[in-house]
């Protein structure tokens, strides 16, 4: 069924006499031509307060948390600058960064034991603790000898949150437990963000 508006024009008898003016009704079937909001307190037809929907439609269409994922490439030893105004996302307040998965290629000699995954931009409250200090993001274990290692963060859903931070760069290393070289590593990280209009 499609809804429609049809105007209909009717001339109030009682009007007639004082003056020639025309009331204007609206005949649809599309409750939202005709509401008209009174406030929180409201009850709509299901007899639900208007809160009650306004809290739904902020909670599903306008969250308080954005999530995004960012895919690197070719991260190595050496200190690798990522400009990340080019993913195309507004990232003036960071409150998270975490890993969530990688794929490393390894030397034979980095075999069986870790790689470390760290960055200087993400505050220490969202690292990992070490004894160096370091921001390690995330410290990923080695126990196979296999070139190649895929690796996912089961520790995922732990949400970690700093003081909102711009993030415009960022600087990615991978360091193995026994400096050999870590090379054309791929790392996938999410993102949260305040979505707020300040």
């Amino acid at each position: 069924m499609d809804n429609y508006v049809q105007t209909i024009l009717s001339d109030d008898s009682e009007s007639e006499s004082e003056s020639s003016e025309a009331s204007l009704e609206f005949m649809t079937s599309n409750v939202g031509v005709m509401y008209d909001y009174k406030g929180s307190q409201e009850r709509m037809l299901d007899e639900r307060t208007a809160q009650h929907y306004i809290e739904k439609r902020n909670k599903y269409f306008t969250p308080e948390l954005l999530h995004h994922t960012l895919s690197v490439t070719d991260v190595d030893t050496r200190d690798k600058k990522i400009d990340l105004t080019t993913f195309g996302l507004d990232l003036r307040r960071v409150i998270g960064f975490k890993l969530v998965k990688a794929v490393f290629q390894l030397s034979g000699a980095n075999q069986g034991g870790y790689i470390d995954i760290v960055s200087n931009e993400i505050p220490y409250i969202a690292c990992t603790k070490n004894s160096n200090g370091e921001h390690l993001l995330q410290r990923v274990p080695n126990p196979l000898s296999t070139l190649f290692m895929y690796y996912e963060n089961k520790y995922i859903y732990r949400e970690i949150y700093f003081t909102p931070i711009e993030l415009s760069v960022i600087h990615l290393t991978c360091m193995s437990s026994d400096n050999n070289p870590c090379t054309n590593a791929h790392l996938e990280f999410e993102v949260t963000v305040l979505n707020t209009n300040e």
